[in-house]
Order: C-alpha cells, then sequence, then structure tokens
C-alpha cells in the first residue's frame, strides 16, 4: 500500500525459514501509485524440520519504508499418536531396559522422544506439575486441575523446608489469580459449576471447586467469599437432590469437611445417613477422611479398616491398589483414581501404615511419560504423594546414573541430596536419532536412593497409513460446498449443500459435519477435535446462513438449537467440541469454513475421545483439498 501523495518505486525483498519457495520472486522492484496498491503472491512449501516457519518481507523507497516478520506452526499431516514407558527402583546396582516401538512408515521427522530421571517423589511431582499447566484447555476441572496442585506443593514444600525455583515463585500467584478469575466466570447463577459454563450443574465439580477456593484461602490468597458462600449453598441444595449416587454425595461432604467448620454437626449427620454398604473404595476413602477432619477420629479409623482389608496385593514389586464396584468410564469407580484416595485417607489417618509404600509403586508404575491418564487423574495423585512425602524417605540419595537410547548415552549424572527437591530437566531426542520399529532404552544406575523413570514418543501416523478406528466410537465426516440461490419471490439469500469434490474456489464457504456413533449410554466428559485445513479460515457469524436441510441453519432464531453440546473452542489450527454427557446414538457437530488462500492443503483426520479416558477413542481418515 502507498499511502503518500506521489508514485514510488519499490524495492521489495522475500525471505523464508524451514519453508521451500515454489513460486514468486525473492527480490523485485515496482511501482506503485499514489493512495494505490500492488499485490505480490508467493507459494511456498512446509519445509523440515517440523516446528516452525519464518517469513520476512521489506519493502524500501527513498521517503518511507516497511518490513515483517511472521512465524507459522508448521504441522505434520497425520494422526497424532503417544506412548509412554515408565520404571522406577532402588536396587544399589541394576541395569534396566525397556522398548518402545515406532510403527514401520511413520515418517520420523515427525516423531519427539521426552525422557525424565528423576531422583524423588518430589522431583517426580514437580515435572507432573507442567503437564497439568500446559494443558490447553480450559474447563471448570481443567482450570483447578491447572492452579491447585501447584499452590498445595508449594505449601507443603514449604512445610517440609524444601527450596522451590524463583521462576516457580514469581509465577504461582499469576496463575493462581487467573484460575480464580477463570472459575468466578465460570459459576452458575445459581453459586454452582457445571464442566462448562453453558452446561447444568454437577455436584462433584461444584464441590471441586468449593474445595479448591477453600485450599487457596487456606493459603494465604485472597478469594472471593460471595462466592465461596454461593458454592457452599449450592452443595447443600444438590445433596438434597434426588438421583445423586453415594459417593458423588461422600465427595461433597468431604469437600465441606474442609471449608464449614462451623458445621461440623451437619456434616456428621449427613455422614451417618450415607448408605455406607453403597459406597465403593472411592467413597470410603472420602468418607473416612471427611469424619477425621470434623474429629471424629474413631469412625475414620473404622473406615480405614475396611478400606485396608480391601486392598489388592499384587505380587513380587507389583504394589497395592484398590478396585472400584464396577468399571465404566468416570470417576467413581477408577481405580487408579480411587487408589489415589486411597492413599490420601491412608497417610492421613494411619500414617504408619506399611501399605501406604506399596500404594505409591502402584501409582507409580502408572504413569502415561510424566503425568498420569488425564488432567483429573494427575491432579488427583500429586494431591495424595504430596501427603505421603511428609512420611517419605527418599530424602538422601547418592547414585550415578545412565541412560542410554539405542546405544547412545542420552544421561550421565551424579545424584546427590541437592537434587532431590528440583525439577528434572526432560531430555529431548529428534526423530533424526530414533529408528522405525524398536527403539531400546537402557537405564544403569549404581548407588543409594531411587529413580523414577518415564518416557513419552510423540509420533504421527502418515495420512496414508490412516484408517478409521472404532474404539468405543464411530467418527464420520462429511463436507459440502455451499451454493448460493435467492429464494423465490424475495431477495433472502439461501443455500444448497453440494457434494465437496476435493476442489473448491477461493471465496467458497464449506459446511463441515462430523457424526460420532456410540453404543454406551455412559460416555461423560466428551471432546471432538477436529483440524482446519491452511488456507481456510474458521465462519464465525455462522448464524447469518440459511442451508437447505439444516435446521440448525435457518438464521439467527436457529442458532442456539444446535448448542446442545457443553462448550466449543475455536483455535488457529482446529475446532474442539466438548459434551458433558453423551448417551448412545448418533451426535452430530457442525461448522463453517470459507476457502481463502489458493493452494493444495491436508485436512488432517477428526478425533473423539472421553477427555479423562483417551483410550476411549475414534477417528476418520485424512483428507486433500485444493482451493483454486
Amino acid at each position: 500500500h502507498n499511502y503518500l501523495s506521489s508514485e514510488k518505486n519499490v524495492r521489495f525483498t522475500f525471505r523464508s525459514e524451514n519453508a521451500e519457495l515454489i513460486s514468486g520472486s525473492q527480490s523485485d522492484e515496482l511501482s506503485v501509485p499514489a493512495d494505490g496498491e500492488k499485490r505480490l503472491d508467493f507459494a511456498v512449501k512446509a519445509g523440515i524440520p517440523l516446528g516452525e516457519a519464518k517469513f520476512y518481507a521489506e519493502a524500501l523507497t527513498n521517503e518511507e519504508s516497511d518490513a515483517i516478520e511472521i512465524k507459522m506452526p508448521v504441522l505434520p499431516a497425520g494422526l497424532k499418536l503417544q506412548k509412554g514407558v515408565t520404571a522406577d527402583f532402588s536396587d544399589a546396582t541394576r541395569t534396566e531396559s525397556k522398548t518402545i516401538e515406532i510403527p514401520p512408515g511413520t515418517d520420523l521427522r515427525s516423531a519427539g522422544f521426552v525422557l525424565n530421571a528423576d531422583p524423588s517423589l518430589a522431583s517426580a511431582i514437580l515435572t507432573s506439575l507442567d503437564d497439568l499447566v500446559g494443558y490447553p484447555y480450559g474447563c471448570v476441572e481443567q482450570t483447578m486441575s491447572r492452579f491447585l496442585p501447584t499452590v498445595i506443593v508449594a505449601n507443603a514444600f514449604e512445610n517440609l523446608g524444601a527450596p522451590l525455583n524463583e521462576a516457580t515463585r514469581k509465577e504461582i500467584p499469576a496463575m493462581v489469580n487467573k484460575g480464580l478469575s477463570r472459575l468466578y466466570s465460570l459459576q452458575h447463577s445459581d453459586g454452582g459449576w457445571g464442566w462448562w459454563q453453558n452446561d447444568r450443574n454437577n455436584p462433584f465439580m461444584t464441590a471441586y471447586v468449593v474445595y479448591g477456593l477453600s485450599i487457596a484461602e487456606q493459603t494465604g490468597y485472597q478469594v472471593d467469599k460471595l462466592s465461596m458462600l454461593r458454592g457452599i449453598n449450592s452443595i447443600k441444595e444438590q445433596l438434597g437432590e434426588a438421583g445423586t449416587d453415594v459417593t458423588t454425595k461422600a465427595y461433597m461432604l468431604y469437600s465441606l469437611s474442609m471449608v464449614v467448620a462451623s458445621e461440623k454437626e451437619f456434616i456428621r449427620e449427613e455422614l451417618d445417613k450415607l448408605d455406607k454398604k453403597g459406597l465403593n473404595n472411592y467413597g470410603i476413602s472420602l468418607v473416612a477422611l471427611a469424619y477425621k477432619q470434623i474429629g471424629r477420629i474413631a469412625e475414620a479409623k473404622e473406615m480405614i479398616a475396611v478400606l485396608v482389608k480391601q486392598a489388592v496385593r499384587l505380587p513380587g514389586e507389583g504394589g497395592a491398589y484398590w478396585e472400584g464396584k464396577k468399571f465404566h468410564y468416570n470417576w467413581q469407580d477408577d481405580k487408579v483414581q480411587t487408589t489415589a484416595m486411597a492413599l490420601k485417607a491412608l497417610v492421613n489417618i494411619d500414617e504408619n501404615s506399611s501399605l501406604k509404600d506399596l500404594v505409591i509403586r502402584w501409582l507409580i508404575l502408572q504413569r502415561q511419560g510424566t503425568s498420569w491418564r488425564s488432567t483429573q487423574e494427575t491432579a488427583m495423585i500429586i494431591y495424595s504423594m504430596v501427603d505421603y512425602l511428609k512420611y517419605s524417605s527418599e530424602l538422601d540419595p547418592s547414585y550415578s546414573l545412565r541412560i542410554f537410547v539405542n546405544d547412545i548415552m542420552i544421561i550421565d549424572r551424579q545424584i546427590t541430596r541437592s537434587d532431590v527437591f528440583g525439577e528434572s530437566k526432560p531430555v529431548r531426542i529428534s526423530g533424526s536419532d530414533l529408528r522405525s520399529g524398536s527403539n531400546e532404552i537402557r537405564i544403569e544406575k549404581s548407588g543409594t536412593g531411587k529413580i523414577y523413570f518415564s518416557a513419552d514418543l510423540n509420533y504421527y501416523m502418515p495420512l496414508s497409513e490412516v484408517k478409521p478406528q472404532e474404539e468405543g466410537f464411530r467418527v464420520e465426516k462429511e463436507m459440502f460446498v455451499l451454493k448460493e440461490y435467492k429464494e423465490y419471490g424475495g431477495d433472502r439469500i439461501s443455500y444448497k449443500p453440494a457434494a465437496f469434490t476435493g476442489t473448491v474456489n477461493s471465496g467458497d464457504v464449506m459446511l463441515f459435519k462430523i457424526k460420532v456413533h456410540t453404543r454406551d449410554d455412559e460416555n461423560n466428559y466428551f471432546m471432538l477435535e477436529d483440524p482446519f485445513p491452511s488456507g481456510f479460515e474458521y465462519v464465525k457469524d455462522d448464524w447469518a446462513y440459511k442451508i437447505d436441510g439444516e435446521d440448525g441453519y435457518g438464521g439467527y432464531d436457529r442458532y442456539y438449537w444446535r448448542w446442545w453440546y457443553a462448550d466449543k473452542d475455536v483455535r488457529d489450527d482446529r475446532i474442539v467440541f466438548f459434551a458433558t454427557y453423551f448417551g448412545k446414538g448418533v451426535h452430530e457437530f457442525t461448522y463453517l469454513m470459507r476457502a481463502e488462500i489458493p493452494g493444495t492443503y491436508t485436512i488432517n483426520p477428526s478425533k473423539g475421545s472421553l477427555m479423562y479416558y483417551p483410550e476411549v477413542f475414534g477417528n476418520t481418515t485424512g483428507d486433500r483439498v485444493s482451493v483454486k
């Protein structure tokens, strides 16, 4: 653009890094009229390595000049997959071998391998916090699971006299205040919380938030008293609602016991009324903790005795854990979260129990890389392990550690007491140092102390290899190009969806429709991630489109008919839909995109999964689109 009053000769330069220039000149001279513009187009192809491309352009004249540099992510084509391995042992001298497989045909450039070696449970907990803080979505649970474990860990470390690095100390207040502000905005008008702002109250989420607010307040942060009071009243109201299961009621009472010291008698009466025979091990742990919190130690120990009898002890080094009553994809009967809550009850009520060390062993073996299966699971385990740290004897290690990947030494360290409360530095290995098929990991330890080892492998299955998978859900994707026409006898524009043939024109609007099929009635906390193709922009004001055959696209008055889900999150590279309750049948998600920049682009596979049980999923194949 030339905003000057005279025509200008412009010297133009274009440079790119990690992107191959296919067409367009790297340098040129052109004349731009006064108050006029000239357009230059450049076609580029994503380069190697994956990660980031950089583009620089400058326009120079004898009077005014300008330049710009932008960075863009270079993302792999295909379906993202993840694998992890863990190990922990305390033998004075031991060599442990692990294998991790990369399927043949995988583009190793898309692979990333991260290794962590922690000398103590404290260090392993700090490493897990990074995964919580970095999780990309912001529902009520994840907001809680971001800042609350960090507050609890920081407080515990301070009580143990352990150092916390200066950067973490500075970051925590900002993280807490941001989390609190987010929680206030997600609170419903009646004082409760759901998974997102737009769904109905959830008894567990309400109790979880109130518990978190109380911990933040006890740790010295300023908490909105009115928000807390409204949350407490909501818990009391939801306690009386029909249909709430006994385990959820136990969690609500545990939360109240942590918050409302003045109502011990009310809490005791409610605890005594619970159907103890209907409680699973998770509920037994919660009731034990609630009784202890209100000073009923005898009742708390009775519940612990029941809990200890029901522990499952594994032979050898397998550890110990607790089962739920029946397994379904929810937290109440999940054995990992049940075991975490049982550990918390055990160390707070019977700290001399020898069982707790076996439980820690089992929980550590459930790690998937540096954390556990989900944000909620990781947070719950951290809450329990922090209590265990008070009684841990792993605070004085002295050993040498060497770790090899494919016979190449990656880590060579001497571990001492000074490393106990330090966050381990992850070692990242690029795909060029890995190989298709088996990759061998060898851990060599010599000396006293314990090691907690974990490794995460992320890679992309190539688009040509991606097949539809149905591990709980069948996901189908349809794409249409909208053809506009004027309705008979009027001026209003309507649209007919036409089949997508692989090619569209710049300016065309496309309808993306994803159908998710499930045969299960108990799907809670569902997430659908649909990647965007490059060169397209999301249509925000899609309520303005009246589309034949699509009930949800009949103008503004029909807009909220299709907002049946809890929330959606639109990012630069994807759209994500969230549904709190997901029953048997077919569920449809739709959105619109406009083709803009000419080129040929990849459409990566859509994937639907349970957020807290990612092994329950389904995905589509990928596709290609050409914009003319």
